[in-house]
């Protein structure tokens, strides 16, 4: 219970500090799936999506949604190009972020530490310092 409280804590906040993408901020659900219905291949609209399910989770099913949303992102920006900024303090592409928020759904929603663990992997290689971020998470006490 802890960690879901933390979970939805963490990306509240995120959605607080306006971390939508570009000109965007879709905390609504409907909002985000619209941006995906307009522009399918748009990896930055998958994440968004991704952010308000988990912004808004009030069960398992929309945290999966959200796993969903960022695996897509991850698929749409293979070459890891498309870049976002959040609140001035970092410079991360859609793809690392959406491993990071992989990882948290995985390691804080579901308990699952060997799922949320490959995301630190993968993310090892793309941004170090966002990896260690995740593995923080990963392993906040009990």
């Amino acid at each position: 219970m802890r960690k879901q409280l933390l979970h939805v804590l963490i990306i509240s906040f995120v959605l607080l500090c306006n971390f939508g993408c570009s000109n965007t901020s879709p905390v609504d659900i409907e909002e985000a799936k619209e941006k995906v219905r307009k522009n399918p291949d748009d990896a930055e609209a998958h994440f968004n999506l991704g952010l308000a399910y988990g912004g808004n989770a009030t069960s398992d099913g929309m945290n999966k949604k959200a796993i969903k949303s960022f695996k897509q992102a991850i698929r749409l920006d293979p070459d890891n190009t498309t870049e976002i900024r959040i609140q001035g303090q970092w410079e991360n592409t859609v793809k690392e972020m959406s491993y990071y928020y992989l990882g948290v759904n995985y390691s804080l929603i579901f308990d699952d530490i060997d799922s949320a663990l490959e995301q630190y992997y993968i993310l090892y290689d793309l941004d170090i310092e966002l990896a260690k971020e995740l593995l923080d998470v990963i392993y906040i006490e009990e």
